[in-house]
């Protein structure tokens, strides 16, 4: 389970997991100023995010993509849905990347110009490094359906003006996990999660794999702003720091 407040505190998001990780929900409710109960805005999000700019909260449900609010929930825009699978934005909003088919797609938007990347065909998940030149893209690849947990997974590391592929990197394991990868604030500490093995941590210039957390099953990972330490959320609800 993982808990969100928007900038002012309310609303108030919440996930929960139902009968698998694939089956998992977020619940908004919004905080009553004068009763102080939380009220129900909406519970099929798939997915709820701080973002992508100042003020605003990035809901992906069953049916639809949309970035409202975060004070009054009022729509602000809708997102294509051929853009809405692995939805993400640079920091400054200034790239958006999502995944179509085999492809990652990058827009520029101030001149609205694409970079289309060969980064798998089974993606699922992606992060701008801080200063837009890079992207980061995860690959979860089941190799055989009958047998369970077989497959691999892969980061792969492009330039966004380019396309140009610079790094791969190994995960480390032979099996199947969804892998998540985060830029450190200073672009050159790169951390892969990973939802069924241990985090491991990459020197950006070398592509070399620096440390592996010992602790399995992360669900989500995020640098502290001086980049000095990682936190992670683990499936069995526990919070790790690391140095």
């Amino acid at each position: 389970m993982s808990i969100r407040f928007s900038t002012n505190r309310k609303p108030l998001s919440c996930s929960r997991a139902r009968n698998s990780v694939a089956d998992e929900y977020s619940t908004v409710y919004e905080l009553s100023k004068t009763s102080g109960l939380l009220s129900i805005v909406t519970n099929d999000a798939l997915f709820l995010e701080n973002g992508p700019g100042p003020n605003e909260l990035l809901l992906i449900s069953r049916d639809s993509t949309t970035i409202v609010d975060d004070k009054s929930l009022k729509l602000l825009r809708k997102i294509d849905a051929s853009q809405s699978k692995g939805l993400t934005f640079s920091k400054d909003q200034s790239l958006t990347s999502w995944f179509e088919g085999e492809k990652t797609i990058i827009r520029n938007e101030k001149t609205g110009a694409t970079v289309s990347l060969d980064a798998g065909k089974d993606p699922v998940s992606a992060a701008f490094s801080p200063d837009n030149t890079l992207i980061a893209v995860g690959e979860a690849v089941t190799t055989d359906p009958s047998v369970e947990g077989s497959g691999y997974s892969v980061v792969r590391v492009f330039e966004t003006a380019t396309g140009k592929l610079l790094h791969t990197l190994d995960t480390g394991h032979d099996g199947y996990g969804a892998v998540r990868p985060v830029f450190s604030p200073d672009g050159k500490v790169l951390a892969v999660s990973n939802r069924n093995f241990e985090t491991r941590i990459f020197d950006f210039a070398t592509g070399k794999e620096r440390h592996v957390l010992p602790k399995r099953m992360t669900q989500e990972i995020a640098f502290s702003p001086d980049g000095k330490t990682l936190a992670a959320a683990y499936v069995d609800g526990q919070l790790g720091l690391w140095d």
